[in-house]
């Protein structure tokens, strides 16, 4: 998969390049095939520093994985959106959630992170094509 050329000074872009690296990493071992995509796609050595840089940290990882699940589901319905021109109907949310019932149990984060979706996940399914209501 191409990835973007990151944006940034010699030294960001070093960082950032680690902090996506280890992404794709865990975005192959969970399937993680949109979020994935988004990594290889962006170009901002920033972004990747402000929102992933706990990825390259020591310590509990599981944290970074619920949040990579989380923008995986963004990007999925963000496409789904754009393709249809419509809102997330409720049946096809429930099969998007459905499949992402495979990943509770592998810690408290990432099933807290599956609950909030299924009680408030307004903002992924939201009534225009950016999902904003």
């Amino acid at each position: 998969m191409k990835m973007a050329e990151l944006k940034g000074t010699e030294k960001q872009v070093a960082w950032a390049n680690d902090i996506r690296n280890k992404g794709i990493e865990f975005c192959e071992k969970y399937d993680f095939s949109f979020a994935k995509q988004k990594f290889c796609d962006m170009d901002s050595s920033k972004w990747f520093i402000d929102e992933w840089r706990g990825l390259t940290s020591r310590g509990n990882k599981f944290g970074m994985v619920a949040n990579l699940m989380e923008l995986n589901i963004q990007e999925e319905t963000r496409i789904i959106r754009e393709k249809n021109g419509r809102a997330i109907k409720h049946k096809e949310r429930v099969q998007i959630l459905d499949s992402y019932e495979k990943y509770r149990n592998i810690d408290s984060e990432v099933d807290y992170k599956i609950n909030e979706f299924w009680s408030d996940g307004q903002y992924l399914w939201g009534g225009s094509i950016s999902g904003q209501n």
